[in-house]
Parts: structure tokens; C-alpha cells; sequence
């Protein structure tokens, strides 16, 4: 399920083409148009390059220097992803969503050195006030204590607490090595941005199948087709990854990385409200409780950023008068 997950991201890349090609006027060709959007990725990666800490280095090409980026969040992004698979054999969908977005911290952490964002106190006690909500979430249902199921729990959680480290540095990452630093508009950060999507996925088909016959013959992982019904699942699930994915690194290449993560904390609520369905795994009497403690923290660090929004925006404005 990774592999096919982060492969289908490669299909971002001619999904972005058609759209411009349907939005686009019809007295423009396919051939100018593409040859247009290439130069347009390729003038954003040497810009990208000239503001990183290799730009001095004569044989380092935009093209070179991208695809090493590139295959450097692959392999982060996969071992990161790798500890939801495991975990989620071994905990609830809930505990595994909740943990994971607790990205958000590590994000913010990692911020600090790789990106130079100043602490502040009140962003970090709005991150930490949503990743209690949480924590709430993802231990408050918990009623097999002392169980076997109990320590399988404890496992699978303390394994996606790993993965929560992993995906902050690959947020980070990305923001710092695969995104501009100086404005460069929207509209190019988009369309790099879903490029870099369409890389990550590429690499992803092209290199990250090694290990699957080896699992596959060796009995670690006997993998084999799915049924009609897993196999329409599996679809779905594919096809919203492509779009959450492209939406969120978009949001991580316009705004920051732990703006990006508390806002895809929202999952959290979505999956506690699916899985309240089955009395055996969530209380539906908690939701609110938890769902307002995430709701808090969200919408603190949303309005702390939406405040310096309009304060840059003021500033901006005097400048001009």
C-alpha cells in the first residue's frame, strides 16, 4: 500500500499539464505550452538553488540539485510512512491518525534550525494545546489497560511517535530545501510544488520497489491481489492521497510547515467521527470533549497567522504610501 500510495503521486505531474492545457487559450499548442512550463520549473530550481547553502558549488545544476532533494525526501518521507503501515496492525485508525499529526511539534522544532523561526511562546502553547487535544483523542477511549491488546497498543503507538519525528523533518525539509525564500507568486509555487509531488513519486516507482520481492520470498511480507471490494478501497484511498498530498505540500510551499501540519489535525476529528461508528473502539460521549480541545489549539495558531498576515499586510501598504 505505500508503494502504490506514493507512486500514484507521479500522476500529479500530467494532471498539473492538462489542467493547463484546459485553461489555457485554444491558439496556444501543446508544444509552446509545455516547453513553457518546463522553463518555468527550471528558472524556479535555479532560483531555489541560488538561495540554499550549495549555490557556490560550480557543477551543481538546478536539475542536479533538485533530483538530490528530491530523493532525499523520498527516502525520509518513506520510513516515515512506513511506521503508519506498521502501526496501524497493531493500534486503532484513531490512535494512529492523532499520533502522527503530532507532526506539528516536531515540525515546529525542527523549524527553528533549519528554517531560523524564532520561538514563540504563544505559537508553541497553540501547538501544544492542539497536540493535547490529541493525545486526548487517541488515549481516552483506550479501555483494554493491563491487556494484551493494551501492550500491542502501547507498541503501535510509541512505533507512529517515530513517525510523527520523521514526517516534521521531512515537512521542514521540504520547506527549506524545495521551496523558495524569497517570493517568487503563488502561482509558481504551485506549480513546483505539485512538480516536486510528481518527483517524489517517480522516485517512489522507480527505486522503492527493490524491496518487495525481497520481502515478498523471504516470508517477512507475503504480498498478494487484493479482492474486488479491498481493491476498490484501495482506490479510494489512493485517489485521496493524491489530493491531500498536493494540497498540503501546496500549503506547505505558501505558508510553513507547522501552519500545514496543526491544520491537517482536522483528520484527527474525521477519524474519531468515522470509527465512533463502532462502539468497541471510540465512546461517542468523548467526541466533544476531545473535538474542542483540538479545535482550540487549531484555531489559536490560525488566528496567531492570520494576525501576522494583516500585520505584514499593513506594513506592506505604508511602505507603498
Amino acid at each position: 500500500m505505500l508503494y502504490l500510495h506514493h507512486s500514484s503521486w507521479s500522476l500529479m505531474g500530467p494532471l498539473q499539464f492538462l489542467f493547463l492545457r484546459l485553461t489555457s487559450p485554444s491558439n496556444l499548442s501543446t508544444g509552446p505550452l509545455l516547453r513553457s512550463h518546463i522553463h518555468s520549473l527550471r528558472t524556479t530550481a535555479a532560483h531555489i538553488l541560488s538561495e540554499s547553502p550549495w549555490a557556490m558549488r560550480p557543477n551543481l545544476s538546478p536539475l542536479k540539485y533538485m533530483l538530490f532533494v528530491i530523493g532525499t525526501l523520498t527516502i525520509t518521507l518513506t520510513f516515515a510512512a512506513s511506521t503508519w503501515f506498521l502501526a496501524v496492525s497493531l493500534t486503532s485508525t484513531s490512535d494512529v491518525t492523532a499520533m502522527y499529526n503530532c507532526s506539528a511539534f516536531f515540525a515546529y522544532a525542527f523549524s527553528i534550525p533549519l528554517l531560523g523561526e524564532r520561538f514563540r511562546k504563544d505559537k508553541a502553547f497553540a501547538v501544544a494545546l492542539a497536540i493535547c487535544g490529541v493525545f486526548l483523542m487517541a488515549w481516552a477511549t483506550n479501555d483494554d489497560k493491563g491487556s494484551i491488546a493494551a501492550h500491542r497498543r502501547f507498541i503501535g503507538d510509541a512505533i507512529i511517535a517515530c513517525g510523527a519525528v520523521l514526517y516534521g523533518l521531512y515537512e521542514v525539509l521540504y520547506k527549506a530545501r524545495a521551496c523558495a525564500v524569497s517570493p517568487i507568486g503563488p502561482y509558481r509555487s504551485i506549480l513546483f510544488s505539485n512538480a516536486c509531488t510528481t518527483g517524489i513519486g517517480l522516485f517512489t516507482l522507480c527505486f522503492m520497489w527493490i524491496p518487495l520481492p525481497i520481502l515478498h520470498f523471504t516470508g517477512l511480507e507475503v504480498f498478494e491481489l487484493p479482492s474486488p471490494k479491498a481493491a476498490l478501497f484501495l482506490g479510494v484511498s489512493i485517489l485521496s492521497n493524491v489530493a491531500f498530498t498536493a494540497s498540503f505540500l501546496t500549503m506547505v510551499s505558501l505558508t510553513s510547515p507547522v501552519l500545514s501540519s496543526v491544520g491537517a489535525m482536522y483528520t484527527s476529528i474525521l477519524t474519531l467521527l468515522t470509527q465512533a461508528y463502532d462502539i468497541h473502539h471510540c465512546d461517542c460521549r468523548l467526541v466533544p470533549r476531545e473535538c474542542i480541545c483540538v479545535f482550540n489549539g487549531c484555531g489559536r495558531y490560525l488566528d496567531n497567522h492570520c494576525i501576522c498576515i494583516v500585520e505584514l499586510c499593513q506594513l506592506v501598504r505604508d511602505q507603498r504610501g
